[in-house]
Formats: C-alpha cells, structure tokens, sequence
C-alpha cells in the first residue's frame, strides 16, 4: 500500500508542470509624431530604420479612398500615382524631403538594412516596373539623404523581396520576373574597418567591376496557379547555419488580371542554403542551389488560409510573419513549426473597452522593419480607410518568476531526499553497508546507479538542447551505453567483486 501511494505521489510530482500554461502575446502601439496631421503614406510604402532614424516612402498616394483589397502591386500599379516625399521620423520629429522613384522613393520595393544605410531593390516607378537599385544613407547631422545608384537587377521585378548574409544581397522576384534569384557581393562597400563607404567614386567603382550573379529560380508553388509574387525573404539560424526562408506572398491564374480570375494565399514557403553555393559562377543548374520546399503552413494541423504580408526574425530561432487579417504567426526554423501569438492594442489598455475590442486586431501590417530587438510597422485599418499609419510591436513573454508550481516541485523533491537518506541511515552499520549497501543491493537498483553515474546533470540539461538545435546525430552515442553494458557486466563487475573492493563510486 505504501509503495502505490509513494509511486502515485512521484507522477503527480511529475506531472505538476503540466498544470503552468503561458502565452505569449505581440503589444501594438501606434506612434505619435510631430506633426500630428497623419503622413500621407500609401500602400507599398516601405519603412527602413537607421540609427535613431527611420525612412518612409510616400507609396501609392493619389486614389486611396477609391482603392479596395487585395492591395497588390498588379492592382495598383496602372490606376494609382506616386508622391515624391519621403519621410524621415527621428523621435517625435517627422521631416519630409524630395525625393524621386529614380532615387528610391518607389512602391513595392524591396528594402535590406546594410551597415546603417538602406538598399532599395526594384519596385514600381512611373507605373511600371523597375531594375533600379539604390543606396540611400540618411545624414542626421546635415538632415540630408543622399542616393547613390548601384548595379541594375538583371530583369525588373514588380514587388521583390531582399536579405542580406555576410555582406551578400539577395533578391528574389516573382513570376513577372520569371521568379528569378540573384546575389550581390556587396564586401567591397565595407571599409577594413568595418564600415560602409559612402564616397561616390567608391560607390561608382564598385558599380562598374560588381554584377549580379543569378541563382536558382524559385519553384512556382502549382501549376493551377502560375503566377505568384510579394513573397517575402527572411535569414534565420535553423541550427545548422542561416537560412534564407521565402515565406508568404500570393498566387493566381492566368486570367486573374481580366477579372477572370481569384486571388489566393501562397501558403507553401521554402528554405535556401547559401553555404551550399558551389564557388563557380557558371552553376545556376546546381542540385545544390535548389530551394527546399517546407510544405504548406499549417497551424495546430490546419492549413494556413490567409497572405502573409510582411515577415520579421526574432531571437535565435524564429521567424514573425504578420498576415493580411491583422494576425501575428511564429516560425521555428529548427522545428519547422508554426504557432500563433495573441495581438494586443495596448492604446486600449488603459481603456475602459470590452475584451473583444482590446483583444481584437484592428491594424493589418503592410510593411515591416527591425534592428536592435525593435519592429516597426506600417499597417493599415480594417476597414481600409486613410493612409498607412506608423506603429511599435513589442512582444511579451510569460512572467519569469519561480512560482508556486516550481517551488512545490522544489520542496517535495528536498522532502524527498531527507526522508531517503533518513530511512537508510539507520541501516548503515559499516563501510560496507555505507558503500555497498551491505553486497545486498538488487539488480535493478545497481543498474539504475551505474546508470545514474554515467549520466551527469550537465548531460541530462546540454544534450536535449542541442538535439533541438541541431539534430539527432548524438543518439548514436547514447545507444554506445548498450554496446558497452555486456563489458561491464562480465568482465569490470567480476573483477572488482574478486578483489572485495570498496569504493564510493
């Protein structure tokens, strides 16, 4: 009876932290800035942080009031027109400066932070698409912005996307541009020193000795669907190195643009190798330049149903997707899994608003940017109105104290100790009982104590880390144990039991 009760007590043990829940929720707030009056901001906007500053484009601005979902660039790009501001936010203050489509102020373009400068990759420019790349570095101290152009993509691409790896730039288009995938090394930019050169002639001589180098094209996701766009790159550590993922973004048929067709989610996303690059250049059919595809996107086993508009990395790990609902997904790049966060507005927290509305997402991210554990946000209403307004996101993670759970596993688990070493203490006789336990001990606790010897706390905490982080190569290892236990049992044991050894160990 006691040894059912104590059994029981020590899975109800184990079991208690399966009674601790903790979500993880993403905290909007809108920024306030001077002046008041909302930017004009349209729809492709870009948003680029540097140092304290950041870079907004003005976007598609004219027909706002007349424009209606799904806002994609093959929608917008005939019936709608560019303003040549640019905005510069810096704290409370919001400058606004000239700034052209030639120079970098276009829609759709895919922007990468690069050593405190942004490069502006592509887009729409006169309605139309654009090979135009652009480098353009933001003097606080003189409030100038200067552009210094930079080599032509080798096919126009409407809505790219770009990321950048160890002074690398790469660009993926979609099917306008025959979903092409190009790299710049961009090294020769970068002083000794380890910053970025903005003086012209620099900048005009990288232009004439660099070119781009064209890589493995991207799948097209079905054959149903042909053309698909705005899918979005994000580098991330999936426990083997980093990885370019292409996540998100939309597809349709071919009649799609003569209203004959429907827009769909692009839910498939993919995984890019950059270190299995050969050395060659002339290797664009290599095997092991192709795209790994991860699949469709599911969450909680269903299948992910709405765009992903804009993505974000986080931590070590993890990838923030914002989709065209106003929801917050996370992707583990070394699981491959997906998960959803709760949004909170926190402009209604200290509002007396139902729980529904403080709850509820009321913003749709359009465009995204980080540095330093900071995102920013371009996002739009739901009900469409007005122009893209700029918010914060700051995540939330569970509160970090010990808790009543951890610390009645803690004191149970020390009860448990005393009372055990108690209840044998006044066994012990001898050093033989104290070492050896009398030469009485079963076989099954002598196992478990070799075991447990072999085995240290540093192993038992380090190994599963590591499995998650990299893979399940260590198991052979453990599996070793099997092969070693006949030699221990027949040929260590016997000998140390002839001898009549006591030993602690």
């Amino acid at each position: 009876m006691i040894t059912k009760m104590l059994k029981l007590a020590i899975v109800m043990m184990l079991m208690i932290p399966l009674l601790s829940t903790a979500d993880t929720r993403m905290n909007w707030q809108k920024i306030k800035s001077v002046p008041s009056k909302p930017l004009n901001i349209g729809h492709g906007a870009f948003i680029s942080k540097q140092n304290d500053s950041m870079l907004i484009s003005s976007g598609f601005t004219s027909k706002l009031a007349e424009n209606k979902p799904p806002f994609i660039a093959e929608n917008l790009i005939a019936n709608s027109s560019q303003a040549d501001t640019l905005f510069i936010v810096s704290g409370e203050k919001t400058l606004s400066t000239y700034f052209t489509a030639e120079q970098g102020n276009r829609a759709y373009a895919a922007t990468s932070n690069f050593h405190g400068a942004t490069l502006v990759i592509g887009g729409i420019a006169k309605q139309e698409a654009t090979a135009l790349v652009n480098l353009l570095s933001w003097q606080a101290s003189s409030k100038t912005l200067q552009s210094y152009p930079l080599p032509a993509l080798p096919k126009a691409a409407i809505s790219p996307s770009a990321v950048i790896i160890s002074n690398i730039l790469y660009v993926l288009t979609g099917s306008d541009a025959n979903n092409q995938f190009y790299s710049l090394d961009l090294s020769s930019l970068v002083n000794t020193d380890g910053r970025l050169s903005t003086n012209k002639s620099d900048i005009d001589y990288f232009s004439t000795k660099n070119s781009w180098q064209t890589l493995a094209a991207l799948p097209v996701a079905s054959r149903h669907k042909p053309y698909q766009n705005a899918i979005q790159l994000a580098v991330q550590n999936d426990g083997s190195g980093k990885k370019i993922f292409a996540i998100g973004g939309y597809q349709f048929s071919e009649g799609y643009l003569a209203n004959q067709g429907e827009l769909f989610a692009l839910t498939n996303h993919w995984k890019f190798d950059p270190a299995a690059l050969p050395s060659s250049n002339n290797s664009a059919n290599s095997s092991a330049e192709q795209w790994q595809s991860l699949g469709d996107i599911t969450i909680a086993k269903d299948k992910l149903n709405t765009r992903i508009n804009s993505l974000s990395t986080l931590g070590q790990s993890h990838i923030l997707a914002f989709t065209n609902q106003g929801n917050t997904l996370s992707f583990n790049a070394i699981t491959n899994s997906w998960t959803q966060y709760l949004a909170i507005n926190i402009n209604y927290e200290n509002a007396r608003a139902n729980e529904q509305l403080k709850n509820s997402a009321h913003y749709i991210s359009e465009s995204v940017t980080s540095a330093n554990g900071e995102i920013f946000s371009l996002n739009r209403s739901v009900d469409n109105q007005g122009p893209l307004q700029l918010w914060q996101v700051s995540l939330k993670q569970p509160e970090k104290d010990f808790g009543w759970v951890n610390m009645a596993v803690l004191v149970v688990y020390l009860l448990g100790v005393v009372l055990i070493g108690l209840f044998f203490m006044f066994k012990n006789k001898n050093t033989d009982d104290y070492f050896r336990g009398g030469q009485s001990i079963p076989w099954w606790a002598a196992a478990c104590s070799i075991y447990a010897t072999m085995l240290s706390s540093l192993t038992y905490v380090a190994l599963p880390a590591m499995v998650y982080q990299t893979n399940w190569l260590v198991l052979i290892g453990i599996w070793m144990i099997i092969v070693v236990a006949p030699i221990a049992v027949y040929v260590a044991m016997p000998f140390f039991r002839q001898i009549n050894a006591t030993s602690d160990y």
